[in-house]
């Protein structure tokens, strides 16, 4: 899907650290595109598509049509090349449609996702797959891009819940792991696509949202800083939200990544 820079304003990242290495290096991001599609366009956020409403440090998209991608959000000039990436961020389903989607693997439906893009590929797409107008779950496609995998009980949402959620793409092994408000929902991990792995360089982390169709329902969910507490984590570093990346050497390069809209 390509990316387009729309009228909205750059959104600055501030980077809440409490536990980070003193050797880290801190790098400034901004979400400075939004985008979507309807039946024949594909560009810069229009009414048609939906809304990407910014309110503190959280962003919450609806969709207004039935297309895949209707409402989209990206980072702009991420230059990554750890071999570790951690994502944190808050998220919330307000509202979603039980059926009428148009994108789909393995026969279950997809809400919409957060996607951590190595070498032009999502090394790991993480989705919501609702199963009725008020529940779903989390899931990863497989490597192929042909199926959901979920993460079991764990993975189950409600909506108008927030969840905290943690993300690690993990180059060096090839696996990504999920973390459900602290809690590892993917023991033993999953395989990364192919095409990414060590050395590669992480560009952007990009956000979706999918319409349905045969539903008066306009999907919405919620992302960022929703809760303002901060996210467990399991690496000692207690980060709120999404918009930075810190990079810490130890063993290997680590970047740790949060949203925070401002």
């Amino acid at each position: 899907m390509r990316k387009f820079v729309s009228s909205f304003a750059a959104l600055a990242a501030v980077l809440v650290i409490s536990a980070l290495p003193a050797s880290a290096e801190q790098i400034n991001l901004q979400y400075t595109t939004f985008g979507g599609n309807t039946p024949t366009t594909e560009g810069p956020l229009t009414p048609a598509m939906g809304t990407a409403v910014v309110n503190g440090n959280s962003a919450i998209l609806t969709s207004n049509n039935a297309e895949v991608g209707a409402v989209t959000m990206d980072t702009n000039g991420l230059n990554n090349h750890a071999d570790f990436v951690s994502l944190f961020f808050d998220i919330k389903v307000l509202s979603q449609a039980a059926t009428g989607y148009g994108q789909a693997f393995g026969g279950a439906q997809t809400l919409g996702g957060v996607r951590i893009v190595q070498n032009g590929i999502f090394a790991e797409s993480f989705q919501l797959m609702p199963t009725s107008a008020t529940t779903g779950y989390f899931a990863f496609r497989d490597a192929t891009n042909s199926s959901a995998q979920s993460f079991g009980p764990i993975g189950d949402y409600n909506i108008n819940t927030t969840y905290h959620i943690q993300l690690d793409a993990d180059y060096t092994h090839h696996i990504a792991n999920a973390y459900i408000n602290g809690i590892l929902a993917t023991p033993g991990g999953y395989a990364l696509r192919p095409g990414t792995g060590p050395g590669g360089t992480t560009s952007e982390i990009f956000v979706y949202l999918n319409g349905a169709a045969g539903s008066d329902v306009h999907n919405s969910f919620q992302i960022g800083d929703t809760a303002a507490v901060p996210i467990p984590s399991t690496a000692s570093m207690g980060f709120v939200a999404f918009g930075c990346l810190a990079f810490a050497k130890r063993y290997r390069r680590t970047a740790t990544a949060k949203l925070q809209l401002a």
